[in-house]
C-alpha cells in the first residue's frame, strides 16, 4: 500500500498481494503551484507505475474553480503546468521513487 498526502490531496494505491509481484517503477510527487501564481492551496499528487507490460499515472489537484472562461482558461494553464513538472525533479518537484 503507498500512498500520498499534500494539502489535502490523497492518492491511495492498494494491489492484491498476487498482483504486487506485477507492479514495478512506483514513484510519487507532488507539485505545488509556481510561486507568484494567484492559486492559494492549488496543487496535485500524482503516483506512476508499471504492471505487466501496461504504464499508469492517476493524479489528483485541485485546480480554480468557477464557470467562467477566464477560470477554465486558469484550469487549461494549471493542468498543463502539472503535467510539465510532474516527476521532474531536476525543476524542483519533490519526487520519491519507491
Amino acid at each position: 500500500m503507498r500512498q500520498l498526502d499534500f494539502h489535502g490531496l490523497f492518492i491511495l494505491l492498494i494491489a492484491k498481494a498476487e498482483a504486487q509481484t506485477r507492479i514495478f517503477d512506483v514513484a510519487t510527487c507532488f507539485v505545488k503551484p509556481p510561486t507568484g501564481n494567484n492559486t492559494g492551496n492549488k496543487g496535485a499528487v500524482m503516483v506512476r507505475f508499471g504492471f505487466e507490460d501496461s504504464s499508469f499515472v492517476f493524479v489528483n489537484c485541485h485546480l480554480a474553480g468557477g464557470s467562467h472562461s477566464r477560470n477554465v482558461e486558469e484550469r487549461h494553464e494549471q493542468i498543463s503546468y502539472l503535467f510539465r513538472e510532474g516527476f521532474n525533479a531536476e525543476r524542483g518537484t519533490q519526487y520519491q521513487s519507491y
